[in-house]
């Protein structure tokens, strides 16, 4: 994305960034709503729900739509930067990679399954202040690894390692 930019997507170049970022929301809509669509014509059909996440696969026609607006959007999009947001920011990749570990895959979303029978409202609210809990947690979680790594000196050694490293494959060219 970041080498073709908008071309390789068929985008064009002078787009409003404010269509590119409905576009997205309007994906991210489709993609919740075919799920709920999907729960329920499963759920009549068979009696219990299989393959209903089909729709949040990051292969997922809406899903990579959805991504490529919002990457679009935001590379255009200029905030002023700020401590705080420069620390969280960067611990939001650590964050990616927590809420993946199957700790959080099957522990933690388990709270939140038994409220998917409650009304679409409450149950909304609950799956927000899931994410900004679970976000949250995270990012401590991540802001205090980076925190023990650089006391311990971690990363000093790990760019010693990789110099020698680059030493090395530079033998070989």
């Amino acid at each position: 994305m970041k080498l073709y930019g908008p071309k390789l997507f068929y985008i064009k170049k002078d787009i409003a960034q404010n269509k590119v970022l409905l576009i997205g929301l309007l994906s991210g809509l489709i993609t919740f709503v075919a799920k709920v669509i999907l729960v329920k014509v499963i759920t009549i059909l068979f009696g219990h729900e299989i393959y209903v996440d089909i729709f949040y696969f990051y292969l997922s026609p809406t899903v990579l739509i959805e991504a490529v607006c919002l990457v679009f959007y935001f590379s255009k999009l200029n905030i002023k930067s700020s401590p705080l947001l420069t620390k969280v920011s960067g611990a939001t990749f650590g964050v990616y990679l927590i809420h993946l570990t199957p700790f959080f895959l099957n522990y933690c979303w388990k709270y939140v399954t038994p409220y998917k029978n409650t009304p679409l409202l409450v149950y909304l609210v609950i799956i927000l202040v899931s994410i900004i809990a679970l976000y949250s947690l995270c990012t401590i979680i991540e802001m205090t690894r980076i925190f023990v790594f650089d006391k311990l000196g971690i990363f000093k050694i790990t760019k010693k390692i990789y110099s020698k490293y680059q030493k090395i494959i530079m033998t070989f060219d």
